[in-house]
């Protein structure tokens, strides 16, 4: 089955149609970036505001002169049911989509290295600056517990620990392990690294786990503050998924494979569909850019890399 994507992509980023206010007339913008890096590999999502608090598509953002591509969320939720990641599946669109879309900024698979320099520039219609932000690569965030090869049972207690990031020194941990697909996060955390999933929470299908990691000044700053220019967050990221109830090894099936691979993809896809519906419960009574924000920022990240861990996990075994 071919991933349904709610999301148009633009591949070439470019000033693509227009918002209701122009950066070269009204520099007055909000720009919001979140990088997330994993590994080597450096991820980075941001949404643009201007100055009737409407999102915006009108911004050139670059990360260390790569320019960021540009997507619309649709008013419907996102449907992640299959087998490609995200990125995969890449339509292409002229100008911006008319009705109900809420452009956003997104830059994947960006190669760097601890101690790299990150550099961020947001820049009007007009090559006035918006935004400009320089980061450090943090050291390396690595998962000690469980190691990849670990498999669980129902109801088992799963020890997470952790190690790196400095000067990153708070962290985060959530898991999604439960048959309604349901994230748990431990809130931000200051100087601990390791964690128990008690007694009684996961069940049989595939275990999430993710750790991440800020600097303790950023993890209290989410809201949108339009009377500032904005700022640009660098987050570190562990994670993986892991077996539970099944004894799935190298030389497997391929119905085996398969089963597996399926079961990890839905539970990816209905952990997206829960963490949308929590931004709604956040959000309640507010515009629908706030559950947009939420959605672009915290629920897309996570779900395009439980889908590339549902991959990894998988496909290295046995794959047709």
């Amino acid at each position: 089955m071919k991933t349904f994507i709610g999301i148009l992509f633009i591949g070439l980023l470019g000033f693509s149609g227009c918002s209701s206010s122009d950066a070269e007339s009204n520099p007055a913008y909000n720009v919001q970036a979140i990088g997330m890096v994993n590994g080597s590999e450096l991820s980075v999502y941001a949404y643009v505001m201007d100055q009737e608090e409407k999102l915006s598509s009108d911004a050139m953002i670059t990360i260390n002169g790569e320019p960021m591509n540009i997507g619309f969320f649709s008013a419907e939720d996102l449907n992640i049911d299959g087998e490609d990641s995200l990125t995969d599946n890449n339509p292409t669109v002229q100008g911006v989509p008319s009705g109900d879309f809420q452009p956003f900024y997104f830059l994947d698979s960006f190669d760097l290295n601890e101690v790299d320099t990150v550099n961020f520039v947001a820049r009007g219609r007009n090559g006035t600056t918006l935004l400009t932000s320089s980061n450090v690569v943090p050291e390396k965030l690595t998962l000690i517990e469980p190691s990849a090869d670990a498999t669980f049972f129902t109801g088992q207690e799963v020890y997470i620990k952790w190690e790196g990031g400095d000067p990153n020194t708070c962290f985060e941990v959530s898991y999604v392990g439960g048959s309604e697909a349901v994230s748990y996060s431990t809130g931000w955390i200051e100087d601990m690294y390791e964690y128990t999933i008690t007694a009684g929470i996961i069940d049989s299908g595939p275990l999430f786990i993710s750790v991440y990691a800020r600097m303790c000044s950023d993890i209290n700053d989410d809201e949108v503050k339009p009377t500032e220019s904005g700022r640009a967050v660098l987050e570190l990221y562990a994670g993986g998924v892991w077996t539970v109830d099944q004894n799935l090894v190298a030389g497997a099936g391929r119905r085996q494979v398969e089963s597996m691979l399926t079961q990890c993809n839905r539970r990816a896809s209905s952990a997206y569909s829960a963490c949308v519906k929590e931004c709604r419960q956040q959000n309640e009574g507010k515009h629908s850019k706030e559950v947009d924000i939420c959605r672009q920022t915290r629920c897309l990240p996570t779900a395009v890399k439980r889908l590339k861990e549902c991959k990894e996990k998988y496909c290295t075994l046995t794959c047709p």
